[in-house]
């Protein structure tokens, strides 16, 4: 379910975080919790590269982010984090709807996100 501004995009964002992050979700050894993180992943690089079309470098700064939080995880996460950037670059170039707030829950073996989202501001911050 997304609540949007009426941006004209199709497609639920909600949908299209889902695909972001289905490589990394797909596995059924995967945690709840490990799906979940990889849902808000999806969502802090997809705020990422909708903020650097208007000039910014908030990937950058995201990535130096996992580099300083996250040492030993660091490598995947940027591995993870890279391919979802791709992907969004590739699928949804034009698609510039930022996520405000989502949430994700577990409902038996699905995973049920909703998004609310916004036009791209001016502004400049940290994604996640």
């Amino acid at each position: 379910m997304d609540a949007s501004l009426g941006t004209g995009t199709e497609q639920k964002l909600s949908e299209i975080l889902l695909d972001l992050a289905e490589p990394f979700i797909r596995s059924p050894r995967r945690t709840p919790n490990q799906r979940q993180a990889a849902i808000g992943l999806a969502a802090s690089v997809w705020n990422a590269v909708v903020l650097d079309r208007k000039g910014g470098n908030t990937w950058q700064l995201l990535v130096d982010s996992f580099r300083r939080e996250c040492e030993e995880e660091a490598p995947t996460i940027l591995e993870m984090a890279g391919a979802m950037r791709d992907r969004k670059l590739a699928r949804y170039p034009s698609d510039l709807r930022r996520i405000l707030n989502w949430t994700v829950m577990e409902r038996g073996d699905k995973l049920e996100v909703t998004v609310l989202t916004g036009s791209p501001g001016p502004e400049q911050s940290d994604p996640r």
